[in-house]
C-alpha cells in the first residue's frame, strides 16, 4: 500500500519515489509474569490477532527492531512464527519527520 508518490520527468529521464505504509511492531510483555510457556501462549495469541488486523488493513508487511542482548531464544521463537531477518548487507535508515516521545 503506497500512501505517497512523486514522479519527475524531464522529457528524457523519469524518476520516482514511493512511500509504502509499513507497520513497526512493539511488544510489551512482563518477563516476570507466569512461566515461559504462559508467556509464549500469550505471544501466540497477540501475534495472530495483530497479524489478522494488519492484513485486514491491507498492510503487506510488519517489521520490528530487536534490541541487542535480547535472548537468542526469542529470535528463534520469532523465526518459528515466520519473521525473517533482513539481509545483513541491507542497511535500514530512518528519516524523522518530527521528534516523538513516549
Amino acid at each position: 500500500m503506497f500512501a505517497v508518490s512523486s514522479i519527475a520527468d524531464d522529457g528524457r529521464v523519469q524518476a520516482g519515489a514511493f512511500l509504502k505504509i509499513e507497520a513497526e511492531a512493539y511488544l510489551f510483555l512482563d518477563p516476570s509474569y507466569g512461566d515461559p510457556r504462559t508467556r509464549w501462549q500469550m505471544l501466540l495469541r497477540i501475534h495472530e490477532d495483530v497479524r489478522q488486523k494488519a492484513a485486514n488493513l491491507g498492510l503487506s508487511e510488519v517489521s520490528c527492531v530487536i534490541p541487542p542482548g535480547l535472548a537468542k531464544s526469542f529470535h528463534r521463537r520469532l523465526a518459528r512464527l515466520g519473521w525473517l531477518d533482513e539481509p545483513e548487507e541491507w542497511k535500514r535508515k530512518t528519516f524523522r519527520l518530527r521528534n516523538t516521545t513516549l
